[in-house]
């Protein structure tokens, strides 16, 4: 509790350094500990992993219930989530699968691959879509406030619902989109998000 930041009545946060003043390398089980001990007082753990490939990466991969894979829809973003999703499907062969969630859809101009296809291209379940939304997002990220806090009626609040849903394993087989009406549960098991 003491390492943790209250973002919200029930959200926690344990955020990364926030200089550069030293280098930080990390052992490959670093996190096992607070990360257990993180799982034994709340009833759901979130890790936002870096995009980045090494020891501690891998292990806590590994390790945990539940993978989202957040990649946007373009070429690099294929190529790297199947590397991710076909490594994790390596180091996991008995545990579920990795999900995705595409960010940042329908930015003008971009060409883009549609969402279904992306899934598709690197086997994944999609679970959800965002759309680009550089209004909304931005004002939650400067006012360091959820999203739900600033908007409660964006229709992304019921994407992270769905998804939230699904990776505690509370889906009702809505369709991914924008527009479910799943509620989160009071007590939560386990969650993660990739990104």
């Amino acid at each position: 509790d003491r390492l943790m930041a209250k973002a919200a009545a029930h959200i926690n946060l344990l955020a990364a350094p926030g200089t550069l003043d030293r280098v930080y390398d990390f052992d490959e089980r670093a996190f096992e500990q607070i990360i257990e001990m993180s799982q034994r007082t709340m009833p759901v753990v979130v890790l936002d992993i870096p995009h980045a490939w090494n020891g501690w990466v891998r292990h806590t991969l590994s390790a945990i219930d539940e993978i989202v894979i957040v990649a946007e829809p373009d070429l690099a973003n294929l190529r790297n989530a199947k590397n991710l999703a076909d490594t994790i499907k390596l180091l996991r062969p008995a545990e579920s699968e990795p999900c995705l969630v595409v960010n940042k859809t329908g930015i003008p101009k971009r060409p883009e691959i549609a969402a279904t296809e992306f899934a598709s291209s690197i086997e994944c379940r999609l679970i959800g879509q965002l759309a680009f939304d550089p209004g909304i997002f931005g004002t939650a990220a400067n006012n360091g406030q959820m999203l739900a806090e600033v908007s409660a009626s964006h229709k992304a609040n019921e994407t992270f619902r769905h998804i939230g849903q699904h990776v505690i394993g509370r889906t009702t087989g809505e369709p991914v989109g924008r527009t479910s009406s799943l509620k989160l549960p009071e007590s939560l098991s386990r969650l993660l998000k990739f990104g």
